[in-house]
């Protein structure tokens, strides 16, 4: 399944022909990690205090685990082939040039 991930700007991927946005926040976030880590794995502990930064939720891995479930529906990745469990948490099977934010851009850090 051939798949491109836009992150600079909206998030979203190319899936079967078709761009497909990620509009809840804390999965467009989980995206966005774990794609711009692809092909690496990223922990669950890594995972939500990106996502929770300060005092996370009780059940936050919970939390994780299904905002990983649903990326999976919208993805179209039910066999998780795309987004895959690996110890210690999950790992986005892509390229480096597959997500827009790996493919040679730099991304800028701006303080105000």
């Amino acid at each position: 399944m051939a798949v491109r991930f836009r992150l600079l700007g909206t998030v979203e991927a190319l899936v079967g022909g078709r761009w497909v946005v990620v509009t809840a926040p804390k999965q467009r976030a989980l995206l966005a990690l774990l794609a711009l880590g692809a092909g690496q794995p990223v922990s669950v502990s890594r995972l939500v205090d990106e996502l929770w930064p300060g005092e996370p939720p009780a059940g936050a891995a919970k939390l994780v685990q299904a905002y990983v479930l649903r990326l999976r529906r919208l993805l179209d990745d039910p066999g998780g082939r795309l987004l895959v469990t690996r110890r210690p948490g999950y790992l986005l099977a892509a390229r480096p040039d597959e997500v827009d934010a790996r493919g040679g851009l730099a991304l800028l850090s701006v303080t105000i």
